[in-house]
């Protein structure tokens, strides 16, 4: 039962007191309307977006991967050869370091398990 406040009196903001908790808690956490929200929404977007990333560049990596393991099978005879395998070898680790970025990214966001 809530006790009445004489009319003089201006009205207190709430206190978030121990016995509080309990409202700020549900304002944390984003129930209904609350800016929580809105922050909680953007960061499954921006997961889901890392995530595909991420997707894409493992896939990117194996491929460069399997390619790279066909060309080191062969003799190499030209100098065209050695400059493709050369390119190849580079890309690899550009999207091996996009994938490490992104599990990164990932992990800050704590959407990653180890």
């Amino acid at each position: 039962m809530q006790t009445q406040r004489p009319p003089s009196q201006p009205r207190q903001p709430p206190s978030l007191s121990p016995s509080s908790r309990g409202v700020v808690e549900d304002v944390r956490g984003g129930i209904g309307a609350y800016p929580g929200q809105r922050k909680n929404e953007q960061l499954v977007i921006a997961v889901k977006d890392l995530e595909s990333n991420l997707q894409r560049a493992c896939q990117r990596k194996d491929e460069l991967e399997n390619h790279l393991r066909r060309v080191e099978t062969t003799r190499i005879r030209s100098g065209a050869e050695r400059a493709k395998k050369i390119a190849l070898e580079r890309e690899l680790a550009d999207v091996q370091k996009q994938v490490s970025d992104i599990r990164m990214k990932l992990r800050s966001l704590s959407a990653l398990e180890r």
